[in-house]
């Protein structure tokens, strides 16, 4: 397991992952497709809804469009699995506050993450990196959907639908 470190902007579009101050991979989120992008040692992959509503995710090799691997996002949003390479695993927050997370199977840990009190940063502890990216990938999901909640049902109160 290697130690990592990450860093969003305030509106968690683009994640920087890093190792001694060197650049490792990117991972970019497009607010308008719901889809994102991750650069890791020069691989590109896509994290693409394949059915919105059942919060199923593809990861697809961009070198020669293969799927693979699934993300699935329980409804709860508390909880996700994930298969990557024909190996599953299983994404849950680490505390109530939802700032740690991990990715574990039936063979142990695989990856850990903690943020700071701004969700703008942290560290990553994983043995394989693009298992990472799909953790950061759902946290941030996760996140937005809780802030865009957290906007439309007080505004529907106000308007009198609730």
């Amino acid at each position: 397991m290697e130690n990592f470190n990450w860093k969003t902007d305030l509106f968690r579009r683009r994640y920087e992952v890093t190792s001694s101050n060197q650049l490792l991979g990117l991972l970019t989120h497009n607010c308008f497709s719901n889809n994102s992008m991750a650069i890791i040692d020069k691989e590109r992959y896509k994290f693409k809804f394949v059915n919105y509503f059942r919060q199923e995710v593809a990861i697809i090799n961009k070198s020669n469009e293969t799927q693979i691997g699934r993300i699935k996002i329980s409804c709860w949003g508390s909880r996700a699995s994930i298969t990557l390479n024909d190996k599953s695993y299983q994404w849950s927050f680490s505390n109530w506050w939802q700032k740690n997370w991990s990715i574990s199977s039936t063979d142990g840990l695989h990856t850990t993450a903690h943020t700071n009190k701004c969700d703008t940063a942290g560290g990553l502890i994983s043995d394989n990196l693009l298992l990472g990216f799909s953790g950061l990938f759902i946290s941030n999901y996760l996140k937005n959907i809780t802030i865009l909640t957290a906007c439309i049902v007080p505004s529907l109160f106000f308007i009198g639908i609730l």
